[in-house]
């Protein structure tokens, strides 16, 4: 009878409480993590040393101007001439080869081609062909003389502007390599009875050359358009007066001048 009564208690009384279930804790969940919250890889620095090459074309600004004789047999006596020529503006390409020592200093050798017109003032003596000592004066225009130029620069570069946009000033020794022509005779025109002549055309000599050594300095902004590539103006002014020896004649020729180039540089 008491187990009876025992299971019959047990049944009244119900299901036991949830109360009195003990309950686990669930673990707190992980954060995500935010992917535009991480941090930006930083650009590569700016290419600030090292080798530099760069290549530039542009026109040769400035005309330039000398002085020349000559002298030629006429009629069994001796005819002279003195010509005032001048090599016209034209196009000029350039290269240059640069280190950067520290981001404000370096050197660079600079190499450049440039091509011009001539033309030339010439005033002479023409011998009489009837008369021996009366000479008769003629003066004309000769043109389309050839002027050709090869530059050599050595420079030190100063960058006292850094950044975005680039000041380089350089300066250094340059070598100077002229090929030109020059008047070497006037033809006359002339009639009987030969007491007046005109001038005809005149006579240039071929292509002769001189080299000298002189100077150059210069100027040049850029701007860097990616890590390694900059695009910029340049003027560069240089001078020398190579010496031109023939046939016993000595001229001392005018070469360089004011150039002025766009240019592309590119560091490795």
């Amino acid at each position: 009878m008491t187990s009876l009564a025992l299971v019959l208690a047990a049944a009244l009384a119900g299901p036991p409480s949830p109360q009195a279930v003990p309950k686990t804790s669930a673990a707190p969940p992980k954060p995500v993590p935010n992917a535009a919250s991480k941090p930006k890889p930083k650009p590569a620095p700016p290419r600030e040393t090292g080798f530099f090459v760069t290549l530039g074309g542009g026109v040769a600004a400035l005309p330039l101007d000398w002085t020349s004789s000559a002298s030629w047999t006429l009629y069994a006596e001796t005819a002279t001439l003195q010509s005032a020529q001048r090599a016209s503006t034209g196009p000029v390409v350039e290269g240059t080869l640069s280190y950067r020592i520290t981001p404000r200093l370096g050197v660079a050798a600079a190499f450049g081609w440039s091509r011009r017109d001539g033309s030339a003032t010439v005033e002479a003596q023409l011998p009489h062909p009837l008369y021996l000592g009366r000479p008769r004066a003629v003066s004309g225009t000769a043109g389309s003389l050839d002027y050709r130029q090869l530059a050599s620069h050595f420079d030190f570069e100063w960058r006292p502007l850094l950044g975005k946009l680039e000041l380089a000033l350089f300066a250094g020794p340059s070598l100077l390599q002229v090929e030109t022509e020059l008047v070497e005779s006037v033809t006359p025109g002339e009639a009987y009875p030969y007491d007046t002549a005109s001038f005809a055309s005149a006579v240039a000599s071929p292509s002769k050359s001189a080299e000298g050594v002189g100077w150059n300095a210069g100027a040049a902004v850029s701007g860097r358009v990616a890590r390694r590539l900059e695009l910029g103006l340049e003027a560069r002014y240089s001078r020398a007066t190579p010496e031109l020896t023939d046939s016993g004649t000595s001229v001392k020729l005018t070469a360089g001048g004011l150039d002025v180039t766009a240019f592309l540089r590119l560091g490795f």
